[in-house]
């Protein structure tokens, strides 16, 4: 089930309700962690399956590829392509096995009232934990070699969880010590029980672990783009012919490129774009200062942010291969103040509108922004029902007020790379509309015909001032 969560993580683009949603097949097989993902998977459910046939070397040989493909995705790898793997998988087969075979014989023995024959199971695991915990410690020791210094291993986040799991793992083989030196006396099984505990706290403190950055490539690219962290508001721009989206929540930022689609290669065949960016962050107070990003990606990158109270300005430099780019300015008002039930209200509004002016400018590049926008007349309906929150539902919804004391309402969908701001006026109709898209930058403005009564009224009030003129 972990397995498969990771799958639809990484098919969502590090959310799991668009991972439900609308997952992206792209996002699991254009990339090595989402493959690795996709390969754990099917190797855990065949050995599920061979374990119902009582298929036992199928079984064995189902874990032993969900250990690699585990192995393969694990931090030493990323230090040493060859040694990396090849230790961890060892280092979780001889930990599976050890913790496995520990819970087995905990089984058993209660299952015999740990009678002589149970007894005698517990000495024959003692004899196999002994070689188990040399493989474990020998493995893990190198592993840790590979990723930090000794000075590292008190002075980062990542060297102090790795000692408290070393700690853990000192405990269990104390455990596991007394208990073999206590297997003629009275209830050796109540220490083999702390110490199966003290495995438990260790599986633990090694999810912990791995999640955890290495201090050596704690600017390394990410395998998909961390989930928003908290609330979330959603801004976009154009840097010339490539879209931006950025996603902000508490402590972060995701920022999404997109350059038109289309094909670089020479043999016809798909080409992965090189994306390059630069972020800089301008808070309320006037101060400056560039941030640290590391990839999450194809276009996507990540940052570490400290978002102020007020209007923060996001300034995106963006550049692809083979494509203009240019920087771009968001806007991004913190904190941010979800508000689902005002999209709901805006649809209701607009739907309601018999008919309506539309002045629409869309663009692929910034040139083509200064071109005259297109008049339409259509209805409300129409409208809404061509729009990507016509069902009143986004991933992302937030408002605030601008500079002109309007409301914005602020609509994200990460999935699709979609950014929309809606200001709207004080019957919560749409005034102006801003969609960056992956291909295309559309800006919209709307003229609304008064009602009748008002439109009487001015009338009389030009008479009157006629009259009066005459």
């Amino acid at each position: 089930m972990a397995s498969i969560g990771l799958t639809v993580l990484i098919a969502g683009g590090g959310s799991l309700v668009d991972g439900v949603t609308s997952p992206s097949g792209a996002a699991v097989l254009d990339g090595r962690p989402g493959i690795l993902a996709v390969v754990g998977t099917v190797a855990w459910l065949g050995a599920m399956v061979a374990l119902r046939l009582k298929q036992r070397r199928l079984v064995a040989g189902a874990l032993f590829v969900a250990a690699v493909a585990e192995g393969l995705r694990a931090h030493p790898a990323a230090e040493s392509a060859v040694w990396g793997p090849v230790l961890t998988t060892v280092h979780l087969l001889a930990a599976a096995v050890w913790i496995g075979a520990l819970v087995h014989v905990l089984r058993l023995g209660r299952a015999w009232r740990w009678a002589s024959n149970a007894r005698a199971v517990l000495r024959h695991y003692a004899r196999l934990a002994l070689a188990l915990v040399l493989v474990v410690l020998l493995t893990g020791t190198l592993s840790g070699l590979l990723l930090l210094s000794w000075s590292e291993l008190w002075d980062t986040s990542f060297g102090q969880v790795l000692v408290v799991k070393l700690s853990l793992v000192g405990a269990a083989c104390g455990m596991a010590l007394a208990a073999r030196r206590r297997l003629a006396g009275s209830a050796p099984h109540l220490l083999a029980r702390v110490e199966a505990s003290a495995l438990v706290a260790v599986l633990g403190v090694t999810a912990l672990l791995s999640v955890t950055q290495p201090p050596r490539n704690v600017n390394a690219a990410l395998p998909f783009a961390p989930p928003p962290s908290g609330n979330a508001i959603t801004a976009g721009g154009r840097a010339d012919q490539i879209g931006i989206a950025a996603t902000a929540s508490s402590g972060q930022v995701v920022v999404r490129l997109t350059a038109p689609d289309t094909d670089l290669s020479d043999n016809g065949g798909e080409a992965r774009l090189s994306y390059e960016a630069g972020l800089t962050l301008t808070t309320p107070g006037g101060r400056t200062r560039a941030l640290a990003i590391r990839g999450c990606g194809e276009g996507c990158f990540y940052a570490r942010v400290t978002w102020r109270k007020g209007l923060n300005l996001l300034t995106v430099k963006a550049g692809a291969q083979g494509w203009g780019g240019g920087q771009d300015t968001l806007r991004v008002m913190w904190p941010v103040r979800p508000d689902a039930k005002l999209l709901q209200r805006v649809v209701k509004a607009m739907r309601a509108i018999d008919a309506f002016t539309l002045h629409e400018l869309v663009a692929s590049d910034i040139d083509r922004t200064r071109v005259a926008p297109t008049r339409l007349e259509v209805t409300g309906k129409q409208f809404i029902d061509s729009e990507p929150y016509a069902k009143g539902q986004a991933p992302l919804s937030s408002r605030f007020t601008d500079a002109e004391g309007n409301t914005v309402l602020a609509l994200g969908f990460p999935g699709e790379r979609l950014a929309l701001e809606l200001t709207l006026d004080d019957q919560e109709r749409v005034v102006r509309e801003t969609l960056v898209a992956p291909n295309h930058f559309i800006r919209r403005t709307f003229t609304y015909p008064e009602p009748q009564g008002q439109e009487r009224d001015r009338h009389d009030h030009s008479g009157d001032a006629a009259s009066v003129g005459r």
